[in-house]
């Protein structure tokens, strides 16, 4: 999967307040709704897809989604201009913002004995992820670390979820994506080292690479230590 998604990149009070600060202007809605969102989870539900996630067919299919909704990528918010008090919230450096309504990823970490990234996941909507429980759809997590001046995949996890049926009241539930370290990270040795890690969180869609701006979900730029 690493492989393919480093190909494909060359080629191509709480959560809730935090959220709302980010809206291009408060009286101002997203291009793309919940209508829309559900529309392209319907999408991604497609076999080929579900049944052969991260394949040659399945990514391709993904990017003419992904062709059509274009209009959504309106919705992301000018990291530049978010409140200093609000990317605070954010460990590290926020270096994309999507549309952030439905779900959002402040924090990632790194255990350098276990060689295992986590990244808990903001959920926000009851709905916008598909019907339960199946096909729902999936919280996209890559991780990618600088080396010689330029980010590469080191990890690529995923979650599912579908929409809550079971309650009408305002939601944050907590998932996380953990993936496993590959490639160049998992073969360094734990002599201390510092590393800079960027985390891409990517709503449906297979993010593209380690430059990635998702339509839904965020991406943060951190610090790794390399401790035995």
């Amino acid at each position: 999967m690493l492989k393919t998604i480093s190909k494909i990149g060359l080629v191509a009070a709480g959560a809730l307040t935090l959220v709302s600060a980010f809206a291009r202007n408060a009286n101002a809605q997203n291009v793309c709704d919940e209508k829309v969102k559900e529309e392209v989870a319907k999408l991604l539900a497609d076999p080929l897809i579900v049944q052969a996630p991260g394949s040659k067919e399945a990514l391709a299919l993904e990017a003419k989604i992904a062709a059509k909704y274009s209009v959504c990528a309106a919705d992301s918010v000018d990291v530049g201009k978010v409140p200093p008090e609000q990317a605070g919230k954010f460990c590290g450096k926020l270096s994309h913002l999507g549309n952030a309504t439905y779900e959002q990823m402040r924090c990632c970490g790194y255990d350098p004995r276990k060689q295992m990234f986590a990244c808990p996941v903001d959920i926000l909507k009851p709905v916008g992820f598909g019907p339960p429980p199946y096909p729902g759809s999936y919280e996209n997590v890559l991780t990618c670390v600088e080396f010689g001046g330029v980010y590469q995949p080191v990890a690529y996890d995923r979650v599912h979820l579908a929409n809550n049926t079971s309650s009408s009241d305002i939601p944050v539930w907590e998932f996380a994506v953990l993936a496993s370290a590959q490639g160049r990270l998992k073969a360094l040795p734990l002599n201390g080292k510092t590393l800079q890690a960027r985390s891409i969180l990517s709503w449906g869609f297979t993010p593209k690479g380690c430059y990635d701006t998702p339509y839904w979900g965020n991406s943060i730029d951190y610090q790794i230590r390399l401790d035995p």
